[in-house]
């Protein structure tokens, strides 16, 4: 009897530990389980953190931009009728010489580089005009260059610093690498002080526009170069139109050719940024296309080839 009292205690003392190792189990399952989830809570609840951050810095600077807008507009409601006049009337660029050269003494005032002025004779500037270069069509002992005249004295330190040449080119023809509503010409060609206030030279001009805006090819040619670039101009594009011709766009945010691609007049080749050197004042967007033209590789004013 004692025997069978024993057999069962132990009976029910096995259950009772095998009913707890099932139940330890089951606990450490749960935990485990448990474990897991509370891990991926605080992995969800970084990304939360970090796409909140995300969202709340494109806000911020979608408000600084939208407020910059409005001092814009408010800027522009604030000028007379004149002035709104010669404003919208700067997008287009006229490219009549004499236009071009009232255009030029009018920015180097602007920019307070009257010394530049006065340096050279306004009398050297009268040729600018059709009228003018049509009378000088005289007879004239003078050694002559392929599509130039050479000249001495002020006048042909003048022609030389400003890239002018004798006629209009008439062998390359560009459209507008961005779209005229989209930006100001910010920079012309010519010479413009440096941060440290001494004098330079602006090999191109600049085009102002918010980063993002799209830019195209300016004529049909071969990407020959598309990669950021070692001397300033940051994220590059450089399309050759011919043996003589190539045009630059620079600071660019976005490049959306490889070299070699053959492009088209108006392909969408990239997008306006502020890459490379560029200036900027505090809290201003400094995105602009910095455009260049060159000639058996020298780089001459761009303004004579746009439609």
């Amino acid at each position: 009897m004692q025997y069978h009292v024993k057999q069962l205690g132990r009976i029910v003392i096995a259950l009772i530990g095998i009913s707890m190792g099932i139940v330890a189990v089951l606990l450490f399952i749960e935990y485990r389980f448990f474990h897991d989830q509370a891990q991926k809570m605080m992995q969800l609840k970084e990304e939360y953190r970090a796409y909140m951050s995300a969202v709340k810095k494109v806000l911020n600077e979608y408000n600084a931009m939208k407020e910059q807008a409005d001092s814009t507009q408010e800027a522009v409601a604030e000028l007379s009728p004149e002035q709104q006049e010669q404003k919208d009337s700067f997008m287009v660029v006229n490219r009549e010489l004499g236009y071009l050269k009232q255009s030029m003494i009018d920015y180097m005032r602007e920019q307070r580089v009257e010394s530049v002025i006065k340096r050279i004779d306004l009398n050297d500037w009268i040729d600018y005009t059709d009228h003018v270069i049509q009378a000088q069509k005289k007879p004239k002992k003078r050694k002559k260059t392929k599509g130039t005249v050479r000249r001495t004295g002020a006048q042909g330190r003048a022609r030389h610093l400003y890239g002018i040449t004798e006629q209009m080119p008439k062998d390359l023809v560009l459209t507008w690498p961005i779209d005229r509503s989209q930006f100001w010409l910010s920079s012309f060609f010519g010479p413009r002080r440096k941060p440290n206030r001494s004098w330079g030279f602006h090999y191109g001009i600049d085009m102002a526009a918010c980063r993002g805006t799209p830019v195209y090819a300016a004529a049909e040619g071969v990407v020959v170069e598309a990669c950021a670039s070692q001397k300033g101009y940051g994220n590059t594009i450089v399309i050759q139109h011919n043996h003589k011709y190539k045009t630059r766009y620079a600071h660019l945010q976005k490049i959306l050719v490889g070299v070699g691609k053959k492009v088209e007049r108006g392909d969408l080749i990239g997008k306006v940024g502020s890459t490379g050197a560029v200036r900027s004042r505090k809290g201003k967007d400094a995105s602009h296309l910095h455009f260049e033209v060159y000639s058996f590789g020298k780089q001459i004013n761009p303004l004579y080839f746009f439609l």
